[in-house]
């Protein structure tokens, strides 16, 4: 559905240059929620803005339904523009018109009749479950409440492509969680393709189902999301995942623990990540049996990712030496990623 082939983007800041994006290609397939998600200032926002052309690469391709859009006139981007909504952090309504009114604009934009605009907004604010706000003024409703207006408004020209900003930076968490259900029924039920900018955690486990993660302009991994979870492969993403287990406030405790008191002589101190099953299953009572070594756990922890549990565990092994190296050769070969982190 989208497809972005080696997008660069500079800007000038005094006799400065920053990149804000570096040579940025990935694709999007047709009704995916997909995150792109990194720290502040990773060149996220500028990434969905090229999108949609809001913010013209200096070079590269945006494809959409295999259109390059980049290489369209004005009077067809504004055609294609007409399929892609967009929501954004702080709303963006029109304070001095009702919810009808603004909900109306885009439709009347297009000209259609009096009695089309009246049946379409009406289908909409049902979707979104505002029916009973249509003659509200924005200043009447709810941080929730203008979320749900700015969406039933991106969605008033039945986009193929909803794109969505930090939407829900600004929403308290009870909040959030209600706006990212609504996005998942509308992806459902109009087969839309969403892509989510965010810095949150909670929204990137809660919808995605594939994400990208950026660092410093450029795209350093991207792909199904529980992959990216279980197995992340570059420090940058292996920091931003850290936090959905809170292991770097783990390691922060850790370092103020003698290691060596709790491992012994032969003992191994180890950070184990479980995945699918394997996180409720009794793993390593099962492997102390085995290899007669005594596990202790430290700390534990289970995060569902796409309705897929992934499990940490911080444990220290004792044992005889022969024993706690079969034992974490075991726990290997299962579907089990091991790393010691002190002997």
């Amino acid at each position: 559905m989208i497809e972005l082939r080696e997008l660069t983007k500079t800007y000038k800041a005094g006799s400065n240059e920053v990149k804000a994006l570096d040579g940025v290609s990935l694709t999007v397939d047709r009704a995916d929620i997909f995150g792109v998600v990194g720290f502040s200032g990773a060149g996220k926002s500028t990434l969905i803005r090229c999108i949609n052309l809001l913010e013209r690469p200096d070079s590269g391709s945006v494809i959409i339904g295999g259109t390059d859009i980049t290489a369209q006139t004005e009077k067809q981007l504004e055609k294609t523009r007409q399929k892609i909504g967009m929501i954004f952090q702080h709303f963006n309504l029109m304070r001095s018109k009702t919810v009808f009114e603004n909900l109306a604009l885009p439709l009347k934009y297009q000209k259609r009749s009096k009695r089309d605009i009246e049946i379409k907004v009406g289908e909409i604010l049902n979707l979104v479950g505002l029916s009973d706000k249509r003659n509200n003024y924005p200043s009447q409703l709810s941080g929730g409440q203008k979320q749900r207006v700015a969406i039933a408004r991106a969605l008033a020209n039945d986009p193929h492509i909803l794109l969505s900003d930090e939407s829900t930076s600004a929403l308290d968490p009870q909040t959030t969680d209600s706006i990212l259900e609504l996005l998942q029924k509308l992806n459902k039920l109009l087969n839309l393709t969403i892509v989510i900018i965010t810095h949150e955690m909670l929204v990137v486990k809660q919808i995605c189902n594939k994400a990208a993660f950026m660092d410093k302009g450029r795209v350093v991994e991207q792909g199904d999301l529980f992959d990216m979870f279980s197995n992340p492969r570059t420090e940058a993403t292996k920091k931003f995942t850290a936090n959905a287990f809170d292991i770097e406030e783990v390691q922060k405790i850790l370092r103020n623990i003698d290691i060596k008191s709790l491992t012994g002589e032969n003992g191994k101190f180890l950070h184990l990540v479980f995945l699918g099953d394997g996180a409720n299953d009794a793993h390593i009572t099962k492997v102390a049996r085995k290899f007669a070594v005594d596990i202790s756990i430290i700390y534990g922890g289970i995060e569902i990712i796409q309705s897929r549990p992934i499990g940490n565990l911080f444990v220290v092994v004792q044992g005889t030496g022969d024993a706690v190296n079969a034992a974490i050769a075991h726990m290997r070969l299962t579907n089990t990623h091991v790393s010691v982190l002190s002997e």
